[in-house]
């Protein structure tokens, strides 16, 4: 039986303006997608409900891993108005929206009931090769 683990991400910015959703639904579901930095810690895989960015490296990582269950879409980002003065000009990396699309207990990847990210073992064991550093990971059953 594969194990999974429900995944804890940094949440290092929202929905700008820019973003196309159909509001009258929680969560809301996201067409076309603006995302705002507020702060970044270096990880390469980060959320904000209930999307989740994966870093262009690790997202190939992921698919020449064969793993299943996401789509991986282009986005438009900026960074909040502060964030080079809090963070000195740090570049970040280029990423990917990373759309959850696996089915429960069938996948690498899935949405538990409360729209947490759910990773197989073997899609962890990738995640374990990036730059993840805020990152928590618990058990869950299936």
């Amino acid at each position: 039986m594969r194990k999974y683990y429900e995944l804890d991400l940094a949440a290092p910015g929202g929905p700008g303006r820019r973003s196309v959703s159909e509001g009258g639904r929680n969560p809301k579901v996201y067409y076309s997608l603006h995302v705002v930095f507020e702060s970044w810690l270096g990880d390469e895989l980060v959320h904000f409900y209930p999307c989740f960015l994966v870093s262009k490296d690790l997202g190939a990582k992921f698919q020449s891993a064969g793993l299943t269950g996401f789509e991986l879409a282009d986005f438009e980002t900026e960074k909040d108005s502060q964030f080079d003065l809090v963070y000195g000009g740090l570049k970040l990396p280029d990423f990917w929206w990373l759309k959850i699309t696996g089915r429960h207990g069938a996948d690498d990847f899935f949405l538990s009931d409360q729209y947490w990210m759910i990773a197989s073992e073997d899609a962890l064991d990738v995640i374990g090769t990036a730059n993840v550093p805020t990152l928590a990971a618990d058990e869950y059953l299936v």
